[in-house]
């Protein structure tokens, strides 16, 4: 995974949110992190930009609070998932709502992604949603690949 944070900084403000609190306490259950997000080039050099319409296969939704279903054993059934906090982080996989940036500026959270940025991003995200399709939400992938026209180029995974 990319690192596009300094993880002695990074973990220096983790450190510092812990004397507050056990760090898990401090998420604030936003989900962002688990929504399907990749690396572009920007005006501002690389950044990780995130398609807020479609999540992770094991994210739940209640309202405005997110759970990952398979939390406690993700390391086994979700290979995809970024496992520590610190390397969450570094590689900017943080939305905007994360609740650990916080105190911390210099971290750029990932870029949700609006309709005309999609669009321009489309080949890049039809490239490798056609390789990791079976780990995003068949139905917000159903929904994506039929509002962009992608069903030729991106395989929705059987039931």
């Amino acid at each position: 995974m990319a690192s596009l944070h300094d993880r002695g900084r990074v973990s220096q403000h983790l450190k510092q949110l812990a004397r507050d609190a056990v760090l898990e306490a401090h998420c604030g259950r936003c989900g962002d992190c688990c929504r399907f997000a990749f690396i572009a080039e920007t005006a501002d050099g690389p950044r990780r930009l995130m398609v807020p319409q479609l999540s992770c296969i094991h994210l739940r939704e209640d309202g405005t609070l997110t759970s990952c279903e398979v939390y406690g054993d993700r390391a086994r059934r979700a290979w995809w998932c970024c496992l520590e906090l610190t390397d969450q982080l570094v590689a900017g996989l943080s939305g905007q709502r994360c609740t650990y940036l916080q105190g911390a500026a210099w971290i750029q959270p990932a870029l949700a992604l609006d309709p005309d940025e999609i669009e321009a991003h489309l080949p890049r995200i039809a490239e490798i949603l056609a390789k990791v399709a079976g780990t995003v939400r068949r139905d917000d992938l159903a929904r994506f690949i039929s509002r962009w026209d992608l069903a030729d180029r991106v395989p929705l995974p059987d039931d």
